[in-house]
């Protein structure tokens, strides 16, 4: 017999703006039966699919450099669908003093997946007075450059207001109508941007960042423009009289998208265990990178990729005693699990 727990899905481990994995669906097979049973396919149906149009415009599509003496920020826009009656209103409080609401708002329509330039402060537009304001509101800044022949970062020092509270508040409308409002925190991986008397400077201010643990068996990536169609993949499983064998399996897509699916699994000769149908929502904006991490058919190994990346950063596991419990992989019975702990 099969129970199928839950779809479970995880926010990023470290930054918030990563809240998203695809989802992974908890399998359970019991052996009622008095003789060993042979696990050897499972087939996800796509019974229906529907791309997600969301337009998406989350921190790292907003884009922030300076050039030309002007801070200029561009947006992208991430999602499967256009975003129509687009509004961007930035806000930083020294800007906000320094710069007229025309200069700090925008508004027009995205295609999926276009660039395009947002807002553009140009420091020649700003009065003596203005200029005056930033030279008394204005700190000493220390920053670490690399070395150009070392790469070894030094200490130097400008004097400036940093610009680290940089926010865009974006509304938008997708194809159909459907609206949608939020605020993102707009910032650069590698630079701080400041403000000085002479105008805006990027300063090197590298942000601390770590990818993250596989945390499922097997990934089974489905394309939404392929329509109604099988995937099967191949495994290889005993399941002795009253044993339990517990798995998972991801489902991913290159695009955001609406899934309805259903499993079947192969056992012996002529057994077919099916599911019930599956609602899946899957979220994956352009441009995300997460083919690194997801490949179809491969297979994760759960506890084993959790416990080498414990030890390296400092929390100790006994990775043989993983090795051993997972000997097994990419299945881990119930009674392993029991006596891991």
């Amino acid at each position: 017999m099969i129970n199928i727990d839950q779809i479970n899905q995880t926010g990023h481990l470290y930054f918030p703006q990563y809240r998203y994995r695809f989802p992974s669906i908890d399998f359970k097979f019991q052996n009622t039966g008095n003789a060993t049973a042979f696990l050897w396919q499972f087939i996800v149906s796509i019974l229906s699919r529907e791309i997600d149009p969301t337009p998406v415009f989350g921190f790292q599509d907003f884009k922030v450099d300076v050039e030309d003496d002007a801070l200029q920020i561009t947006a992208t826009n991430s999602g499967w669908g256009s975003a129509y009656d687009c509004s961007f209103h930035l806000n930083e409080p020294i800007l906000n003093s320094l710069f007229k609401m025309s200069d700090r708002q925008y508004r027009g329509t995205i295609e999926s997946g276009e660039t395009r330039k947002i807002f553009r402060l140009c420091y020649s537009q700003l009065t003596p007075d203005q200029i005056e304001l930033i030279e008394q509101k204005s700190d000493i800044i220390t920053f670490f450059p690399l070395d150009p022949v070392t790469q070894i970062p030094y200490p130097e020092t400008i004097r400036g207001i940093e610009l680290r509270n940089i926010k865009c508040n974006w509304k938008c409308c997708d194809k159909i109508g459907n609206f949608y409002e939020e605020e993102t925190q707009i910032w650069d991986w590698l630079h701080d941007f400041v403000l000085t008397s002479d105008g805006f400077r990027k300063i090197r201010g590298p942000k601390s960042g770590a990818g993250f643990p596989s945390e499922v068996t097997y990934s089974a990536i489905i394309d939404p423009t392929k329509g109604i169609h099988d995937q099967v993949y191949p495994i290889s499983r005993k399941i002795p009289p009253g044993n339990i064998e517990r798995f998972h399996i991801l489902i991913g897509s290159p695009a955001s998208c609406h899934l309805l699916i259903k499993f079947k699994f192969l056992v012996d000769m002529n057994q077919v265990i099916e599911s019930g149908p599956f609602d899946i929502k899957i979220w994956n904006p352009r441009n995300s990178a997460w083919y690194y991490v997801y490949k179809d058919g491969e297979e994760l190994r759960r506890d084993i990729e959790k416990g080498e990346y414990q030890t390296r950063y400092g929390k100790s596991k006994d990775i043989k005693r993983l090795e051993q419990k997972a000997q097994d992989y990419p299945f881990i019975s119930e009674i392993n699990l029991e006596e891991g702990k």
